[in-house]
């Protein structure tokens, strides 16, 4: 995957090399004008639209939004990108970012007609793509779309047919769309072919909303170190939630508990160690401590969901709950700490940010 020196050095070449692909019908940019053309149109279909675009590059489609009147927001990893492109959108609102941390605060703090990626989203793995399209769901206004347009297929079956036909040309690096895996999130979602190797996925604010899965909390009462550690050494090794070998070493080891415990004798309120349940299920289970101070703290200790159920914005969707039900406690601050990059990743992308480190040299993470 190119670092963001590598797409400031391809900026200036960026539109030509597109062009040859598109032009010669070949993988990955076959279908790549008629893809924006046909958001371009959609778009269109609002007057005036507020429109953000996720990975705007030197600005091909947005520029045309912008010179039919659309206002502009727009955030790219790339500061060359975004010189190029403020050069055809002076008064448009672009930012610096990378969207696989979420979106740039000035961003979080709208909400628009349209959110737009084109060729941009290949970039998350497929639960990143689920939990940022949760949140990018999130900042649409009533009626509104998110449209992205990437290499995309139908199914598993024609993405890897399309892998044999590429051979050599084809790029490991990047993760692309599987529109009928993504159903399994998002049962409304729409998608229009429109090469072999392209397409346009459609989600709308409307639709997103009815498929929503409610999830609940129980919780259970512990009100000694040792019953809490019974409970969560059973459901993260004996159920086999954990099953590599130094992940099990590392939370049933002396430096885990004595982590654990540390937070626990400095917290001045009662532990908590909850389930996330679904139709009476239990997918996923945390503890964590609240604090009765004029910040209104709530010190997640441990979050997880069970294997089985990971992926399609559960983790996302379970973390809402855990906020809901911890502001009838006054939580209005979250912080937790972590040292695995997986887990880093998918705080930040539910709104997390760095805090620096912890006495135990682990990235402190907090949400307010």
């Amino acid at each position: 995957m190119l670092d963001n020196k590598g797409f400031d050095l391809w900026a200036d070449g960026y539109d030509k090399t597109v062009g040859v692909s598109d032009e010669g019908n070949t993988y990955p940019f076959a279908g790549y004008k008629d893809v924006l053309g046909t958001i371009f149109k959609t778009i269109m279909e609002k007057e005036n639209a507020v429109v953000l675009d996720i990975g705007f590059g030197t600005g091909t489609l947005t520029t045309k939004l912008y010179e039919n009147g659309c206002t502009i927001y727009g955030q790219d990893f790339s500061a060359r990108m975004i010189e190029l492109a403020s050069g055809k959108m002076p008064n448009a609102h672009l930012y610096q970012g990378d969207f696989t941390q979420g979106l740039v605060e000035p961003l979080q703090a709208q909400n628009y007609d349209f959110i737009v990626a084109t060729y941009s989203l290949h970039h998350l793995t497929d639960e990143q793509k689920v939990c940022f399209l949760l949140m990018l769901h999130d900042h649409l206004n009533p009626g509104g779309q998110v449209l992205i347009g990437d290499v995309a297929f139908e199914n598993r079956s024609q993405l890897e047919q399309c892998r044999k036909d590429v051979g050599d040309e084809w790029d490991d690096d990047e993760i692309y769309f599987v529109v009928d895996e993504l159903k399994k999130n998002f049962p409304a979602l729409a998608f229009t072919r429109i090469s072999y190797c392209a397409g346009i996925l459609f989600l709308s604010k409307q639709d997103h909303s009815l498929h929503r899965s409610m999830i609940s909390i129980e919780e259970i009462p512990v009100e000694r170190i040792n019953e809490f550690w019974k409970i969560h050494i059973k459901y993260l090794v004996d159920d086999g939630i954990i099953a590599d070998e130094e992940d099990i070493a590392y939370f049933t080891g002396k430096e885990y508990r004595g982590i654990l415990e540390g937070h626990m004798i400095r917290s001045t309120d009662k532990q908590h160690m909850i389930y996330f349940c679904r139709d009476g299920e239990r997918i996923g289970a945390a503890s964590y401590c609240t604090y009765q101070s004029e910040d209104g703290k709530c010190f997640i200790l441990d979050y997880w969901v069970f294997t089985q159920f990971r992926g399609y914005g559960t983790g996302h969707r379970c973390f809402e709950a855990l906020e809901q039900y911890t502001k009838a406690d006054g939580a209005k601050y979250y912080e937790l700490n972590s040292m695995k990059e997986d887990s880093i990743r998918f705080w930040k992308s539910i709104g997390f940010v760095e805090n620096g480190k912890d006495e135990y040299d682990m990235l402190l993470l907090v949400k307010r």
